[in-house]
């Protein structure tokens, strides 16, 4: 009984030193769609809502195409909204850590609102995907 105690105890141990810590000023690369090469993410903020935990992240680098100006490219998102789960699965190697964030407390409030009137919510799938689909969304191409 002893022996199957001190197994579930290193278990949970375990799996608890694999859960990473992010926390604001935080910058990360990841795993990036073939075009982002070079992106990196800033952590804005940490925080647990509704039961998830939501790290909001600002992401710069990025070549983002708009086809109505195809010869343009949106670099930033500068507020993104996504649990620490999916996160932790797209970064690759913190980079550095800052002390002065990118702006971003209007997005953030903007979200907050819709959110706690239940019209937002939280990305939770890689950051690549989360990429991929703003770009569609502002083509026009998402629905």
């Amino acid at each position: 009984m002893r022996s199957i105690l001190l197994a579930i105890l290193l278990v949970a141990v375990s799996g608890t030193s694999n859960a990473q810590e992010f926390s604001a000023g935080q910058v990360w690369q990841f795993e990036t769609r073939p075009q982002d090469e070079g992106a990196v993410l800033t952590v804005l903020k940490t925080e647990s809502l509704n039961g998830l935990d939501i790290v909001h992240v600002s992401i710069s680098d990025l070549q983002i195409r708009i086809k109505t100006t195809p010869e343009s490219v949106v670099p930033n998102i500068m507020h993104l909204p996504i649990t620490r789960d999916a996160l932790a699965g797209s970064v690759t190697e913190l980079f550095v850590t800052v002390e002065t964030l990118p702006v971003y407390q209007e997005g953030y409030d903007t979200w907050r609102e819709a959110f706690d009137a239940g019209n937002a919510g939280v990305f939770s799938i890689s950051l690549a995907e989360c990429i991929e689909y703003m770009e569609q969304a502002m083509n026009g191409d998402h629905q």
